[in-house]
Protein backbone atom coordinates (compact mmCIF):
# COMPACT_ATOMS: atom_id res chain seq x y z
CA UNK A 1 0.00 0.00 0.00
CA UNK A 2 1.05 3.62 -0.31
CA UNK A 3 2.52 5.50 2.64
CA UNK A 4 -0.37 7.96 2.84
CA UNK A 5 -3.43 6.13 1.56
CA UNK A 6 -5.49 6.89 4.63
CA UNK A 7 -7.91 9.39 6.09
CA UNK A 8 -11.20 10.60 4.64
CA UNK A 9 -10.12 10.69 0.99
CA UNK A 10 -12.23 8.60 -1.43
CA UNK A 11 -9.88 6.00 -2.90
CA UNK A 12 -12.70 3.86 -4.35
CA UNK A 13 -11.72 4.64 -7.93
CA UNK A 14 -8.36 2.89 -7.44
CA UNK A 15 -8.99 0.64 -4.43
CA UNK A 16 -9.57 -2.46 -6.56
CA UNK A 17 -6.56 -1.74 -8.81
CA UNK A 18 -3.54 -3.18 -6.94
CA UNK A 19 -1.01 -2.69 -9.77
CA UNK A 20 0.25 0.87 -10.24
CA UNK A 21 1.79 1.44 -13.68
CA UNK A 22 3.73 4.70 -13.50
CA UNK A 23 5.61 6.57 -16.22
CA UNK A 24 9.06 8.04 -15.64
CA UNK A 25 10.67 10.87 -17.58
CA UNK A 26 12.81 13.90 -16.90
CA UNK A 27 10.58 14.73 -13.94
CA UNK A 28 10.81 12.04 -11.25
CA UNK A 29 8.93 13.87 -8.50
CA UNK A 30 5.38 13.20 -9.89
CA UNK A 31 6.13 9.48 -10.11
CA UNK A 32 7.42 9.28 -6.54
CA UNK A 33 4.41 11.22 -5.25
CA UNK A 34 2.11 8.79 -7.07
CA UNK A 35 3.82 5.94 -5.20
CA UNK A 36 3.35 7.78 -1.92
CA UNK A 37 -0.29 8.71 -2.41
CA UNK A 38 -2.04 6.03 -4.51
CA UNK A 39 -2.93 2.66 -2.93
CA UNK A 40 -1.08 -0.23 -4.59
CA UNK A 41 0.52 -3.61 -3.91
CA UNK A 42 2.72 -3.83 -6.99
CA UNK A 43 4.49 -1.34 -9.27
CA UNK A 44 5.21 -1.50 -12.99
CA UNK A 45 7.56 1.27 -14.15
CA UNK A 46 6.96 2.44 -17.73
CA UNK A 47 10.12 3.86 -19.28
CA UNK A 48 11.62 4.59 -22.68
CA UNK A 49 14.58 2.75 -24.15
CA UNK A 50 17.36 5.22 -23.28
CA UNK A 51 19.97 5.59 -20.57
CA UNK A 52 18.45 8.59 -18.79
CA UNK A 53 15.10 6.86 -18.49
CA UNK A 54 16.80 3.67 -17.29
CA UNK A 55 18.56 5.61 -14.52
CA UNK A 56 15.33 7.39 -13.54
CA UNK A 57 13.53 4.04 -13.36
CA UNK A 58 16.27 2.74 -11.07
CA UNK A 59 15.91 5.73 -8.75
CA UNK A 60 12.14 5.31 -8.69
CA UNK A 61 12.39 1.57 -7.95
CA UNK A 62 14.56 2.41 -4.95
CA UNK A 63 11.71 4.48 -3.53
CA UNK A 64 8.95 1.92 -4.00
CA UNK A 65 9.32 0.40 -0.55
CA UNK A 66 8.78 -3.33 -0.10
CA UNK A 67 6.26 -3.90 -2.90
CA UNK A 68 7.34 -5.87 -6.01
CA UNK A 69 8.65 -3.65 -8.83
CA UNK A 70 8.89 -4.59 -12.49
CA UNK A 71 9.84 -2.56 -15.56
CA UNK A 72 8.18 -2.33 -18.95
CA UNK A 73 10.16 -0.69 -21.77
CA UNK A 74 8.23 1.36 -24.34
CA UNK A 75 10.06 1.20 -27.67
CA UNK A 76 8.80 4.50 -29.12
CA UNK A 77 7.41 7.04 -26.64
CA UNK A 78 6.72 9.49 -29.48
CA UNK A 79 4.08 7.26 -31.09
CA UNK A 80 0.80 6.92 -29.21
CA UNK A 81 -0.23 3.81 -31.15
CA UNK A 82 3.13 2.15 -30.49
CA UNK A 83 2.81 2.95 -26.77
CA UNK A 84 -0.66 1.37 -26.73
CA UNK A 85 0.62 -1.79 -28.43
CA UNK A 86 3.72 -2.02 -26.18
CA UNK A 87 1.58 -1.61 -23.08
CA UNK A 88 -1.01 -4.16 -24.18
CA UNK A 89 1.57 -6.82 -25.00
CA UNK A 90 3.91 -5.93 -22.13
CA UNK A 91 1.30 -6.08 -19.39
CA UNK A 92 0.02 -9.37 -20.76
CA UNK A 93 3.57 -10.73 -20.73
CA UNK A 94 3.91 -9.68 -17.08
CA UNK A 95 0.61 -11.36 -16.25
CA UNK A 96 -1.07 -8.06 -15.30
CA UNK A 97 -4.70 -7.96 -16.35
CA UNK A 98 -6.11 -4.61 -17.42
CA UNK A 99 -8.83 -5.02 -14.80
CA UNK A 100 -6.13 -4.88 -12.07
CA UNK A 101 -4.07 -1.91 -13.23
CA UNK A 102 -4.18 1.84 -12.67
CA UNK A 103 -1.93 4.30 -14.50
CA UNK A 104 -0.05 7.40 -13.32
CA UNK A 105 0.89 9.43 -16.39
CA UNK A 106 2.39 12.74 -15.29
CA UNK A 107 5.96 12.04 -16.39
CA UNK A 108 6.88 11.05 -19.90
CA UNK A 109 5.80 12.33 -23.29
CA UNK A 110 2.37 13.46 -24.44
CA UNK A 111 2.10 10.56 -26.93
CA UNK A 112 2.76 8.23 -23.99
CA UNK A 113 -0.21 9.70 -22.13
CA UNK A 114 -2.40 9.45 -25.24
CA UNK A 115 -1.35 5.83 -25.72
CA UNK A 116 -2.15 5.02 -22.09
CA UNK A 117 -5.59 6.64 -22.40
CA UNK A 118 -6.31 4.64 -25.56
CA UNK A 119 -5.53 1.36 -23.81
CA UNK A 120 -7.43 2.38 -20.66
CA UNK A 121 -10.55 3.25 -22.66
CA UNK A 122 -10.27 0.06 -24.68
CA UNK A 123 -10.09 -1.97 -21.46
CA UNK A 124 -13.24 -0.46 -20.04
CA UNK A 125 -11.83 2.48 -18.11
CA UNK A 126 -8.69 1.71 -16.10
CA UNK A 127 -8.01 4.79 -13.90
CA UNK A 128 -5.44 7.24 -15.32
CA UNK A 129 -4.18 9.96 -12.97
CA UNK A 130 -1.70 12.83 -13.21
CA UNK A 131 -0.16 15.30 -10.77
CA UNK A 132 -1.63 18.81 -10.86
CA UNK A 133 1.25 20.61 -9.17
CA UNK A 134 -0.60 23.92 -8.94
CA UNK A 135 -3.43 22.50 -6.83
CA UNK A 136 -1.28 19.74 -5.28
CA UNK A 137 -3.75 17.05 -6.29
CA UNK A 138 -3.72 13.82 -8.24
CA UNK A 139 -6.44 14.36 -10.83
CA UNK A 140 -8.01 11.72 -13.05
CA UNK A 141 -8.21 11.73 -16.84
CA UNK A 142 -10.22 8.52 -16.49
CA UNK A 143 -12.81 7.74 -15.27
CA UNK A 144 -14.75 10.91 -15.94
CA UNK A 145 -15.88 12.73 -12.83
CA UNK A 146 -13.53 10.93 -10.42
CA UNK A 147 -12.70 13.07 -7.39
CA UNK A 148 -9.09 14.25 -7.17
CA UNK A 149 -6.83 12.94 -4.40
CA UNK A 150 -4.96 15.61 -2.43
CA UNK A 151 -1.18 15.47 -2.06
CA UNK A 152 -0.70 16.49 1.56
CA UNK A 153 2.49 18.22 2.66
CA UNK A 154 3.51 15.05 4.51
CA UNK A 155 3.94 13.35 1.13
CA UNK A 156 6.39 15.99 -0.12
CA UNK A 157 9.84 15.59 1.44
CA UNK A 158 12.23 18.22 2.72
CA UNK A 159 14.75 19.78 0.37
CA UNK A 160 17.62 17.21 0.52
CA UNK A 161 15.33 14.28 -0.31
CA UNK A 162 13.50 16.25 -3.00
CA UNK A 163 16.86 16.94 -4.67
CA UNK A 164 17.81 13.27 -4.33
CA UNK A 165 14.57 12.32 -6.14
CA UNK A 166 15.25 14.62 -9.04
CA UNK A 167 19.02 14.92 -9.44
CA UNK A 168 20.45 11.46 -9.94
CA UNK A 169 24.06 11.29 -8.81
CA UNK A 170 23.82 14.41 -6.66
CA UNK A 171 23.20 14.70 -2.95
CA UNK A 172 22.34 17.66 -0.76
CA UNK A 173 23.90 18.18 2.65
CA UNK A 174 22.50 20.62 5.20
CA UNK A 175 25.08 22.95 6.77
CA UNK A 176 24.94 22.09 10.49
CA UNK A 177 26.31 25.54 11.38
CA UNK A 178 23.51 27.42 9.58
CA UNK A 179 21.12 28.18 12.39
CA UNK A 180 18.38 30.74 12.76
CA UNK A 181 18.95 34.18 11.22
CA UNK A 182 20.87 36.47 13.54
CA UNK A 183 19.48 39.69 14.94
CA UNK A 184 22.37 41.56 13.30
CA UNK A 185 21.36 40.26 9.85
CA UNK A 186 17.72 41.23 10.37
CA UNK A 187 18.76 44.74 11.43
CA UNK A 188 21.08 45.17 8.44
CA UNK A 189 18.39 43.98 6.06
CA UNK A 190 15.60 46.02 7.56
CA UNK A 191 17.64 49.23 7.58
CA UNK A 192 20.14 48.64 4.75
CA UNK A 193 19.71 51.99 2.96
CA UNK A 194 20.63 53.81 6.20
CA UNK A 195 23.37 51.35 7.14
CA UNK A 196 25.05 50.85 3.77
CA UNK A 197 28.05 53.05 4.53
CA UNK A 198 28.40 51.62 8.03
CA UNK A 199 28.30 48.09 6.60
CA UNK A 200 31.12 49.05 4.21
CA UNK A 201 33.22 50.03 7.23
CA UNK A 202 32.53 46.71 8.94
CA UNK A 203 33.26 44.81 5.71
CA UNK A 204 36.65 46.51 5.29
CA UNK A 205 37.48 45.86 8.95
CA UNK A 206 36.64 42.15 8.55
CA UNK A 207 38.45 41.74 5.24
CA UNK A 208 41.68 43.65 5.96
CA UNK A 209 41.78 43.46 9.74
CA UNK A 210 45.26 43.42 11.30
CA UNK A 211 45.87 42.30 14.87
CA UNK A 212 44.57 45.01 17.16
CA UNK A 213 42.65 46.85 14.42
CA UNK A 214 39.38 48.36 15.61
CA UNK A 215 36.75 50.94 14.79
CA UNK A 216 35.71 53.83 17.00
CA UNK A 217 32.10 54.70 17.67
CA UNK A 218 30.97 58.14 16.58
CA UNK A 219 31.29 61.05 18.96
CA UNK A 220 27.54 61.43 18.67
CA UNK A 221 26.22 57.87 19.01
CA UNK A 222 23.88 56.53 16.32
CA UNK A 223 21.23 54.40 18.01
CA UNK A 224 20.75 52.16 14.96
CA UNK A 225 24.47 51.54 14.52
CA UNK A 226 24.81 50.76 18.22
CA UNK A 227 22.06 48.15 17.91
CA UNK A 228 23.96 46.49 15.05
CA UNK A 229 27.24 46.56 17.01
CA UNK A 230 25.72 44.97 20.09
CA UNK A 231 23.78 42.37 18.05
CA UNK A 232 26.95 41.42 16.16
CA UNK A 233 28.84 41.16 19.45
CA UNK A 234 26.23 38.73 20.79
CA UNK A 235 26.94 36.53 17.74
CA UNK A 236 30.71 36.68 18.28
CA UNK A 237 31.22 38.66 15.07
CA UNK A 238 32.51 41.73 16.92
CA UNK A 239 34.12 42.30 20.28
CA UNK A 240 33.81 45.45 22.37
CA UNK A 241 37.29 46.38 23.61
CA UNK A 242 36.21 49.63 25.28
CA UNK A 243 33.00 51.68 25.52
CA UNK A 244 33.87 53.36 22.22
CA UNK A 245 35.94 50.77 20.33
CA UNK A 246 35.10 47.50 18.58
CA UNK A 247 37.24 44.89 16.86
CA UNK A 248 36.55 41.78 14.82
CA UNK A 249 35.62 38.70 16.81
CA UNK A 250 35.86 35.34 15.03
CA UNK A 251 37.63 36.45 11.85
CA UNK A 252 36.42 33.89 9.28
CA UNK A 253 32.78 34.11 10.38
CA UNK A 254 32.90 37.90 10.51
CA UNK A 255 34.42 38.14 7.03
CA UNK A 256 31.74 35.87 5.53
CA UNK A 257 28.93 37.64 7.38
CA UNK A 258 29.84 41.24 6.56
CA UNK A 259 30.75 40.45 2.93
CA UNK A 260 27.31 39.00 2.18
CA UNK A 261 26.34 36.29 4.62
CA UNK A 262 24.07 38.79 6.34
CA UNK A 263 21.94 38.97 3.17
CA UNK A 264 21.45 35.18 3.12
CA UNK A 265 20.32 35.26 6.75
CA UNK A 266 18.02 38.20 6.11
CA UNK A 267 16.37 36.54 3.09
CA UNK A 268 15.96 33.37 5.14
CA UNK A 269 14.24 35.35 7.90
CA UNK A 270 11.71 36.73 5.39
CA UNK A 271 11.11 33.47 3.51
CA UNK A 272 10.41 31.66 6.78
CA UNK A 273 7.45 33.98 7.34
CA UNK A 274 5.75 33.13 4.01
CA UNK A 275 3.01 30.58 4.77
CA UNK A 276 3.17 28.96 1.33
CA UNK A 277 6.81 28.00 1.76
CA UNK A 278 8.20 25.30 4.01
CA UNK A 279 11.37 23.30 4.71
CA UNK A 280 13.52 26.43 4.49
CA UNK A 281 17.25 25.72 4.51
CA UNK A 282 20.30 28.00 4.25
CA UNK A 283 23.75 27.10 2.98
CA UNK A 284 22.79 23.74 1.46
CA UNK A 285 25.79 22.11 -0.25
CA UNK A 286 25.34 19.96 -3.38
CA UNK A 287 27.83 17.15 -3.97
CA UNK A 288 28.24 14.91 -7.00
CA UNK A 289 29.69 15.09 -10.47
CA UNK A 290 32.78 13.02 -11.28
CA UNK A 291 33.37 12.18 -7.64
CA UNK A 292 30.71 11.88 -4.97
CA UNK A 293 32.84 14.15 -2.77
CA UNK A 294 33.03 16.97 -5.34
CA UNK A 295 31.10 20.05 -4.24
CA UNK A 296 29.13 21.20 -7.27
CA UNK A 297 27.47 24.28 -5.83
CA UNK A 298 25.82 25.62 -2.72
CA UNK A 299 22.29 26.94 -2.40
CA UNK A 300 22.09 30.13 -0.34
CA UNK A 301 18.41 29.85 0.62
CA UNK A 302 16.24 26.98 -0.57
CA UNK A 303 12.74 25.78 0.29
CA UNK A 304 9.70 23.90 -1.00
CA UNK A 305 6.69 25.60 -2.60
CA UNK A 306 3.89 23.06 -3.05
CA UNK A 307 5.73 20.17 -4.67
CA UNK A 308 8.46 22.31 -6.22
CA UNK A 309 11.95 23.42 -5.22
CA UNK A 310 12.67 27.15 -4.84
CA UNK A 311 16.27 28.39 -4.74
CA UNK A 312 17.13 32.00 -3.88
CA UNK A 313 20.72 32.99 -4.58
CA UNK A 314 21.91 36.07 -2.69
CA UNK A 315 24.54 38.54 -3.92
CA UNK A 316 25.30 41.60 -1.81
CA UNK A 317 27.14 44.55 -3.35
CA UNK A 318 28.57 42.64 -6.32
CA UNK A 319 29.59 44.48 -9.47
CA UNK A 320 26.96 44.07 -12.14
CA UNK A 321 29.58 42.44 -14.35
CA UNK A 322 29.78 39.65 -11.79
CA UNK A 323 26.03 39.25 -11.62
CA UNK A 324 25.50 38.26 -15.27
CA UNK A 325 27.81 35.18 -15.25
CA UNK A 326 26.20 34.10 -11.99
CA UNK A 327 22.76 34.16 -13.61
CA UNK A 328 23.98 31.80 -16.34
CA UNK A 329 25.49 29.51 -13.71
CA UNK A 330 22.16 29.44 -11.89
CA UNK A 331 20.31 28.70 -15.11
CA UNK A 332 22.59 25.73 -15.78
CA UNK A 333 22.11 24.25 -12.32
CA UNK A 334 18.62 24.85 -11.01
CA UNK A 335 16.66 22.59 -13.36
CA UNK A 336 19.29 19.87 -13.08
CA UNK A 337 18.88 19.94 -9.30
CA UNK A 338 15.16 20.60 -9.00
CA UNK A 339 13.51 19.63 -12.28
CA UNK A 340 11.50 21.54 -14.86
CA UNK A 341 9.21 23.18 -12.30
CA UNK A 342 12.01 24.31 -9.99
CA UNK A 343 12.22 28.05 -9.46
CA UNK A 344 15.36 30.08 -9.02
CA UNK A 345 15.71 33.77 -8.14
CA UNK A 346 18.70 36.02 -7.69
CA UNK A 347 18.30 38.51 -4.84
CA UNK A 348 20.85 41.30 -4.98
CA UNK A 349 21.45 44.78 -3.67
CA UNK A 350 23.16 45.62 -7.00
CA UNK A 351 21.25 47.98 -9.25
CA UNK A 352 20.98 46.87 -12.89
CA UNK A 353 22.76 48.87 -15.53
CA UNK A 354 20.65 50.34 -18.36
CA UNK A 355 19.70 47.75 -20.96
CA UNK A 356 21.13 44.92 -18.87
CA UNK A 357 21.63 42.24 -21.52
CA UNK A 358 17.93 41.46 -21.83
CA UNK A 359 17.75 40.18 -18.26
CA UNK A 360 14.24 40.51 -16.87
CA UNK A 361 14.35 42.19 -13.49
CA UNK A 362 11.24 41.93 -11.36
CA UNK A 363 9.76 45.33 -10.78
CA UNK A 364 9.30 44.85 -7.06
CA UNK A 365 10.34 42.53 -4.21
CA UNK A 366 8.24 39.43 -3.64
CA UNK A 367 4.78 40.71 -2.67
CA UNK A 368 3.59 39.25 0.59
CA UNK A 369 7.16 38.70 1.73
CA UNK A 370 7.52 42.12 3.43
CA UNK A 371 11.14 42.80 2.49
CA UNK A 372 12.10 46.04 4.20
CA UNK A 373 15.33 46.08 2.17
CA UNK A 374 14.95 47.23 -1.46
CA UNK A 375 16.32 44.13 -3.15
CA UNK A 376 16.39 43.55 -6.89
CA UNK A 377 15.14 40.18 -8.12
CA UNK A 378 15.78 38.38 -11.38
CA UNK A 379 14.68 34.92 -12.49
CA UNK A 380 17.38 32.66 -13.89
CA UNK A 381 15.20 31.80 -16.89
CA UNK A 382 12.97 34.19 -18.78
CA UNK A 383 10.38 31.42 -19.07
CA UNK A 384 10.19 31.00 -15.29
CA UNK A 385 7.02 32.77 -14.09
CA UNK A 386 7.41 35.61 -11.63
CA UNK A 387 7.09 34.20 -8.15
CA UNK A 388 4.90 37.08 -7.08
CA UNK A 389 2.02 35.40 -8.93
CA UNK A 390 2.58 32.16 -7.08
CA UNK A 391 3.08 33.38 -3.54
CA UNK A 392 0.63 36.20 -2.98
CA UNK A 393 -2.75 34.51 -3.26
CA UNK A 394 -5.42 37.04 -2.31
CA UNK A 395 -3.18 39.06 -0.05
CA UNK A 396 -2.15 41.55 -2.71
Amino acid sequence: MSELAAGTVDYNVVSDRPVLAVTVGIELTPAVLALRVLPHREVVILRSDDERSRQAAGRLAGRAGEVPVRTLVLQDVHSASQVTDDLDRGLARLGVGLDRVQFSATSGTKPTTVGILELAQRSGGAPVSYLDAESRQLRFLLPDGASPIPVHSEAVPDVPELIAWQAGGYRAVVDPTAGAPSRAAVLLGAHYPRLRGFLDVLRRLARFSRPGASIRRKEVPCELQDRVLHAAAQEGLLQEVSPNRWKIGEASRARFFFEGGWLEEYVQSVVERIPELRAVERGLKIYGGTKATDEVTDLDVVCVHGTDLVWISCKARSDFGQIVPHIFEMKAMYRLIGGLRARCILATTTFPSPGSSGIRWDSQPLPGAHFELSLRFVTADANCPGLERDWTGDRG
